[in-house]
């Protein structure tokens, strides 16, 4: 008993089948081009994510920002303490004159 399904016309089926369930799938992870200064944060369909490279980031200045004084206030006060050729700001974990709750 012969059912008509030839070898071409399954792969042909199998081939679709495949199409559509690519759709659903997240895209391949790629790491980030890392010498990119922005980035933004993709979540997948079935959970996990992953970054986007943001090619040409919109030019935000601190003042443009509501609302958060505390955390501008933290970030101005911590920048430069964690960039290179700047002196810490706040003292740090070996530091002995530094408080008990920041060793």
């Amino acid at each position: 008993m012969t059912t008509g399904v030839t070898p071409e016309h399954l792969l042909r089926r199998v081939a679709e089948l495949l199409d559509r369930v690519a759709t659903l799938l997240p895209p391949a992870t790629v790491d980030p081009d890392w010498s990119h200064h922005a980035f933004r944060w993709r979540r997948g369909r079935q959970g996990g994510g992953w970054l986007q490279t943001v090619t040409h980031p919109h030019a935000i200045q601190l003042d443009d920002l509501r609302g958060i004084e505390r955390q501008k206030t933290a970030l101005v006060r911590n920048t430069p303490s964690s960039s290179p050729g700047y002196p810490p700001t706040t003292p740090c974990c070996g530091d002995p004159a530094a408080p008990a709750n920041r060793r």
